[in-house]
């Protein structure tokens, strides 16, 4: 009977441990893991929204809040031609080192490498446009 007893003490010591674990890691990964604590960002806000807010918070006037918009409007302009050209320099280098890759691959492990690529910044749709 104390054999019995002694058993079940580790049975429900081992249960005990392998849900605390699994917890932990679970708790870890959801703060910490791969996909954040918030999911993926949002689109930025717009030029408006943007202006509307430092307006409010450094109480502007109508005059320095239409600067404050316009340039924000500006700022967007050119962060969005940022934006399109690092996108296409990135495209290229990755082009190039997939090349530099699949150069050491025979046929069938080029194959495998084509299939296993992450689907391609191109096949995702563009971003938004700024709200106004």
């Amino acid at each position: 009977m104390k054999a019995l007893t002694r058993t079940r003490v580790w049975f429900v010591l081992f249960v005990v441990v392998v849900f605390g674990s699994g917890l932990g890691t679970g708790v870890l990964l959801s703060r910490f893991g791969p996909w954040g604590r918030h999911g993926p960002p949002g689109p930025p806000p717009s030029p408006t929204d943007s202006a509307a807010r430092v307006a409010r918070d450094l109480k502007l006037t109508p005059e320095q809040e239409h600067e404050v918009r316009a340039a924000f409007e500006r700022g967007a302009v050119r962060l969005n031609a940022f934006r399109a050209r690092t996108g296409q320099e990135f495209d290229v280098l990755l082009k190039e080192l997939n090349a530099d890759i699949e150069r050491t691959l025979r046929p069938e492990q080029r194959e495998q490498f084509r299939a296993h690529l992450p689907k391609r910044r191109r096949d995702l749709p563009p971003p938004p446009p700024p709200r106004d």
